[in-house]
């Protein structure tokens, strides 16, 4: 049984989130509300930013194995590649140039402190795995096969002196409290991990967030991000939570019954659960039948 979606990353977490959220945006595919016509929307900033991180890496990963790097070098062949991707992708869509305009800057933020890593050095972008194309590693199979999972790695980084390896995730949004959700709710970088792990024969394998927020960025010594991931030391655990989770949707358990309970306030899907008193934060409870106004 593989996840389907954006394979591992979206459809597990929302379910391992809320059962009901989680089902009704993966197995009922319903959406929440459209942003305005003509503007780009998170999904499209976020797509378009992933890939100037991946053809940037990518195009300046020969003199990100040099040792030293140089910096400027690094900075003008990758920044040189992510104008050319974003040239292929324009389209005639408003305020699209100060979008590409953000994404160059986090770009070259990223080329930056990739080049000025002394530890790690860059290996692959969007690397695939349990999918169907050229050169994709194998699935990540859990519970002897009752569960095969399939992703796309944001970035997976080497060991400059060390035969270790570690998966980055990138985040734009705030990653306070992510450290308490990792292997709850938050389980796409370890599996990540495991699935580098498997495909590398690396014993020593980590995952991090990756902040790509600007008021983080602006601080290049200061990264916003999760402690690292030690796949070795939860994959039980992970594998147990993984399972776990997907065998309570294929029961029929798709429950509102929200690990946050305050997440209810941004949920597109409300309405479908009628936000059930056990669901809504104490604080807005006031009481009345099924907690509606």
């Amino acid at each position: 049984v593989r996840a389907g979606g954006k394979p591992l990353g979206d459809p597990l977490e929302r379910l391992a989130a809320c059962a009901f959220r989680g089902f009704t945006h993966v197995g009922l595919g319903a959406r929440g509300p459209l942003a305005g016509e003509g503007l780009p929307t998170a999904r499209e900033e976020g797509t378009r930013l992933h890939g100037a991180l991946a053809e940037a890496l990518t195009a300046a990963k020969p003199l990100l194995e040099a040792r030293p790097p140089v910096p400027s070098e690094v900075v003008r062949i990758g920044l040189a590649r992510a104008e050319a991707y974003l040239a292929e992708v324009r389209t005639a869509a408003p305020l699209e140039a100060i979008l590409d305009a953000r994404v160059l800057d986090v770009t070259r933020r990223v080329l930056e402190d990739a080049a000025a890593d002394p530890d790690w050095v860059f290996a692959f972008a969007e690397k695939a795995f349990g999918e169907n194309e050229p050169l994709a590693w194998p699935a990540l199979s859990l519970g002897e096969g009752e569960l095969l999972l399939r992703g796309r790695i944001d970035r997976v980084d080497v060991g400059r002196v060390t035969a270790s390896a570690r998966v980055v995730d990138y985040k734009r949004g705030s990653l306070e409290g992510m450290r308490a959700k990792v292997g709850s709710t938050a389980l796409q970088v370890p599996l990540y991990a495991l699935a580098a792990r498997e495909a590398l024969g690396r014993a020593d394998v980590t995952g991090i967030y990756f902040s790509l927020r600007d008021e983080v960025l602006a601080r290049p010594n200061e990264k916003d991000r999760c402690a690292d991931v030690v796949a070795q030391q939860i994959e039980g655990a992970i594998e147990v939570r993984a399972l776990d989770v997907v065998r309570r949707v294929r029961r029929g358990d798709v429950t509102p019954r929200p690990e946050d309970e305050l997440s209810c306030r941004t949920c597109p899907f409300s309405g479908g659960c009628r936000r059930p008193r056990f669901a809504m934060p104490a604080e807005e409870d006031d009481g009345r039948p099924g907690g509606e106004a």
